[in-house]
């Protein structure tokens, strides 16, 4: 492959999770290029559904939805990618893997995308276990129920139902009703809109083959369960090399950050620079389906971000995105950008999602988005029909509602404003950190 073609292959980010209904342009805040994602159309008959056997109640229920969750497989996953690609082996892997998987490649796709998966990366975990299961370019069998635990392991939400359904139908896996049921659970607990729903119709379907303590036994396992991410080993000798920068915020006095999945998720070393003081940062949750992670430091805080009380705001109202633009302010001060709401109804196809006019540039991925009165309203991400990384267009942000969901899933405190209070929130200087990911 030419070396154009490599970067461009490269550059791509597909995410097993979000559904694509239409050909849309896209551009990572964190890429000079712009790349062409494919129409859904062309792919749904690539993915090897979660199911096998119609006949069951479940299986109806299920294959009502069957076209929509079968693009949530081929969708588009935003990176950061000002970096050394070379050196981030497990990204590399996966985005090369993912691209030859959407052009049906199964046979060169499989052996990329098993490196990405045995060194840890969910999504690639995902595909794995949807090759073994459709029979393409593997034989089908018992190591795609394997691969979806892996992945479910670490909370990817459409592996937890594949899961669920292997369990609760009995055919690669025993049958464990109880089991199937509190991974249903799970996947509901991570997923927005349509999803959400068929998840929660499936599960409450699912209740019906236990007992009323048996259904309260698996509520507590769910709401006390965590997922176990998987941690690149970053190596301990040769010069420390940046591969990507990016930005998140306070959320809460005990340290904790909130910025986009595709920033610190198997980031090798993650440092956050409160003002000029590095900490190190360990990641907490992912919430793969949104693009959101929270890292926690050391640090205390009395400055943290206050979230509005409104979940999705009006098109047309003022907002701020505050991040770190390195390569574009050649210091260490976050760069503010200005727009409005151009669209608050789902961007892509992704419900977390919606549109705005504000230009944002490479390192501002996980930046706070705040409405007049400085309260966060989203999470910076990407950009649509951008042309270059200046581009001030279509500027995609993860909304208040997705933002809550997670934060209240996995337990993290934050401030919420109150509509009776007169204090005005804290500088976004004040809360927002420069977060740096590097390997030696």
């Amino acid at each position: 492959m030419l070396r154009q073609e490599r970067r461009a292959c490269r550059a791509r980010r597909f995410h097993p999770m979000l559904p694509t209904a239409r050909q849309v342009t896209v551009i990572s805040i964190e890429q000079l290029e712009v790349k062409q994602v494919r129409n859904a159309s062309a792919t749904r008959d690539t993915c090897a559904p979660l199911w096998r056997s119609p006949r069951s109640f479940v299986g109806v229920v299920l294959n009502l939805r069957r076209r929509r969750l079968v693009r949530i497989a081929a969708a588009l996953f935003l990176v950061a990618a000002s970096v050394a690609l070379a050196q981030a082996d497990v990204w590399s892997d996966y985005l090369d893997g993912a691209q030859l998987y959407n052009k049906k490649e199964y046979a060169a796709a499989y052996p990329v995308l098993l490196r990405a998966a045995q060194a840890g990366d969910a999504r690639a975990q995902y595909m794995i276990a949807q090759m073994y299961q459709a029979g393409h370019p593997v034989k089908p069998d018992a190591t795609a129920a394997e691969w979806y635990r892996k992945a479910a392991d670490q909370g990817h939400p459409v592996a937890q139902m594949a899961l669920a359904m292997l369990l609760h139908r009995g055919t690669e896996l025993p049958v464990d009703r109880f089991a199937a049921y509190q991974w249903a659970s799970l996947a509901a607990d991570r997923m927005d809109g349509q999803l959400r729903e068929t998840a929660l119709i499936l599960a409450g379907a699912m209740a019906n083959f236990l007992t009323e303590a048996e259904r309260e036994r698996a509520r507590a396992a769910v709401a006390a369960w965590r997922p176990h991410l998987a941690r690149v080993d970053g190596g301990s000798t040769g010069p420390v090399r940046v591969l990507w920068t990016g930005t998140g915020f306070f959320v809460n006095a005990t340290g904790t950050l909130l910025t986009n999945a595709h920033v610190a998720y198997l980031c090798p070393q993650l440092v956050v620079f409160d003002g000029d003081s590095p900490v190190e940062g360990a990641v907490l949750n992912v919430d793969f389906g949104a693009d959101l992670a929270t890292v926690q430091t050391g640090l205390r805080r009395s400055s943290v971000a206050r979230f509005a009380g409104q979940l999705r705001p009006k098109p047309g109202i003022p907002i701020t995105v505050v991040g770190y633009a390195l390569k574009r302010t050649t210091v260490r001060r976050p760069l503010s950008s200005a727009g409005t709401i151009l669209d608050a109804s789902p961007a892509g196809g992704n419900v977390p999602w919606y549109q705005t006019s504000v230009p944002i540039y490479p390192g501002q991925s996980g930046a706070p988005v705040l409405d007049e009165t400085g309260q966060v309203i989203g999470v910076a991400r990407g950009v649509f029909d951008g042309r270059t990384n200046d581009s001030s267009q279509h500027t995609i942000i993860v909304g208040a509602e997705s933002i809550h969901r997670f934060l209240r899933m996995t337990k993290t405190s934050f401030e919420k404003a109150d509509v009776d209070s007169s204090a005005r929130p804290a500088s976004p200087a004040d809360f927002t950190a420069l977060l740096q990911c590097s390997s030696s």
